[in-house]
């Protein structure tokens, strides 16, 4: 169908690159793959995903990335996992805009 567009993009933030960064870019990248292999080929609306690092935990360099990222038409903003205060600033911003808002967090291991 011609409303469809080719690509749906949204945007993913990474914190955190020596902890979790290879294991959130492979997880992404898995998960765009299965979506991408789920969708009808006759929608021909294919997802991507563009990666972004916040190289530090700074509320400037988190807005000044956010803004960037918004004008390149993305669908929504997944991330960040490590800092709580760039997520919030990322959320207000997003909110504003009415873009979607993924949080992202460790999932918790139970203790035994």
């Amino acid at each position: 169908s011609s409303e469809f567009p080719n690509s749906v993009r949204m945007a993913a933030i990474l914190d955190d690159p020596m902890e979790c960064s290879r294991g959130e870019r492979l997880a992404i990248s898995l998960a765009k793959t299965h979506i991408n292999n789920i969708v009808d080929p006759s929608e021909k609306a294919r997802l991507e995903v563009d990666l972004f690092e916040l190289l530090r935990d700074s509320e400037y360099e988190t807005a000044d990335t956010t803004c960037q990222i918004l004008p390149k038409g993305v669908v929504a903003i997944l991330g960040p996992s490590s800092s709580p205060a760039s997520a919030s600033i990322i959320s207000h911003i997003c909110g504003e805009k009415e873009v979607p808002h993924v949080k992202v967090a460790p999932e918790e291991i139970p203790k035994s």
